[in-house]
């Protein structure tokens, strides 16, 4: 998935902050690759922080930051972890479509022109709910 938000800092559009959390393991090699737009934190215990003031979330599906980012309320996109254990996270995600502003798609689908289309929809729905 970080190489994904990588490939999509070059299309999306330039006004956009894009922020990943990347985990410990992959930071050295994903900040290398961020532009000057793109903020990489290795890991935060301050989730609530960094999402403070996003307008839409991309993130895996892990049950306690799934309900900490559907609190938020802000638009979603969930993209279930497929390695996890008993598939939970995929099972995660289908809950919190079903009960927030959530949308999921499995990485297997999802292309960097998919992921910054779903990103901009996300943002437009958020613009035109807001009456902006």
């Amino acid at each position: 998935m970080n190489s994904l938000a990588l490939e999509i800092q070059r299309i999306l559009p330039k006004e956009y902050q894009i922020v990943i959390v990347c985990g410990r393991r992959d930071y050295k090699w994903v900040n290398s690759r961020r532009n000057g737009r793109t903020k990489v934190i290795p890991f935060t215990f301050s989730l609530w922080d960094e999402m403070r003031d996003a307008d839409a979330i991309v993130s895996r599906s892990g049950a306690l930051a799934g309900y900490e980012i559907l609190s938020s309320n802000r638009p979603v996109l969930f993209i279930p972890f497929p390695f996890a254990i008993d598939n939970h996270q995929y099972y995660n995600a289908e809950y919190f479509t079903e009960v927030g502003e959530a949308i999921m798609f499995e990485e297997k689908n999802l292309t960097k022109d998919v992921l910054a289309q779903k990103i901009e929809e996300m943002l437009q729905k958020e613009v035109i709910k807001k009456g902006k």
